[in-house]
């Protein structure tokens, strides 16, 4: 009996209806393997099977992601077919190795079975619930870039019904004059203030704001803390970091100390006595201090972390 052919066609999700992987979905099966930053189970059967997983982040599975990873599922055949729809140069055999649902994005991970290589499509949520194929690389991922990625510095600004976030971005940490900047503004009532997390406010508007980028970045500066204690707790900085798969390293520079803080490194700038708190995620923070203090400007605060607190505010006024 001749063999038979396995084709992208053959391979292609929906041969099923998208119901068959949601009803083989089993959510208390996610397990970690390792010291695997992700959580993943078995979906589908036969040449139609897939690890879904979720994100593992501050040792915890992130379980809230769970009724995303359903959403994920009850569209995969059409973001399978909108992912295979677009050339990508040499046409491989591909089956679908993964699907990596991340609170801001998803990925979905083909493996080649004619070449040792797999790719991965992006996709984001629209506002009707909608997964939108974005391709290779989300705006702000560097890799197909090809030269030395931005710096940049972000701030968010916000009032009873609206949010604003602002970017700046630079080719050096020295430098004096930004290479542009950009922003956005969220019409919508930002989240009430919970103790202890405030990323839940300041987050999203970040995201939305890196999800326009014009440029790639390799290091983002925002306007706070990154961890909240000495043994890690995660604050605004360390949530960005994660919400970015870890691909690029997040500054924190405190103009306010927080309680307690035993763990930030000060900075003193200008003439001012009055430090500044430098914490990290990505990269260490003596260096990250280091690159702060060479920052432009004469007075304490760096000048463009001052551009884009100011562009912040007239965004939103």
């Amino acid at each position: 009996m001749p063999r038979r052919r396995i084709d992208n066609a053959a391979l292609r999700l929906g041969n099923k209806p998208a119901a068959f992987y949601l009803e083989r979905f089993d959510e208390h099966a996610l397990k970690v393997v390792g010291e695997s930053r992700e959580a993943c189970t078995r979906v589908g059967e036969g040449p139609f099977e897939f690890d879904l997983c979720v994100p593992v982040e501050f040792g915890a599975v992130r379980i809230d992601l769970i009724p995303t990873a359903s959403a994920v599922l009850s569209q995969i055949v059409d973001m399978d077919d909108a992912a295979r729809a677009v050339p990508r140069g040499q046409q491989d055999i591909e089956e679908l190795a993964a699907v990596v649902v991340r609170e801001f994005f998803v990925e979905l991970i083909y493996w080649s079975t004619t070449q040792n290589a797999d790719r991965r499509e992006y996709f984001t949520r629209d506002d009707d619930g909608r997964w939108r194929l974005r391709g290779l690389e989300l705006p702000w991922m560097t890799w197909v870039y090809k030269q030395k990625a931005p710096i940049m510095t972000l701030d968010v600004a916000y009032d009873i019904a609206s949010a604003a976030a602002a970017g700046v971005y630079f080719s050096d940490w020295d430098t004096a004059t930004a290479d542009g900047a950009f922003s956005t503004r969220v019409e919508s009532e930002p989240h009430a203030y919970e103790p202890g997390e405030f990323y839940k406010r300041e987050l999203p508007v970040l995201m939305n704001l890196l999800d326009q980028s014009p440029v790639p970045v390799s290091a983002l500066i925002i306007d706070g803390y990154v961890w909240l204690s000495a043994d890690s707790r995660p604050g605004l900085g360390a949530r960005l970091y994660e919400a970015l798969a870890r691909h690029v390293p997040v500054i924190g520079v405190a103009k306010t100390k927080f309680h307690e803080d035993t763990w930030s490194q000060p900075i003193r700038r200008g003439a001012s006595e009055a430090p500044l708190h430098v914490t990290a995620a990505g990269m260490d923070r003596t260096d990250a201090a280091r690159r702060i203090e060479r920052m432009s400007g004469d007075g304490r605060i760096p000048v463009l972390l001052k551009q884009a607190d100011g562009l912040a505010r007239k965004a939103l006024a």
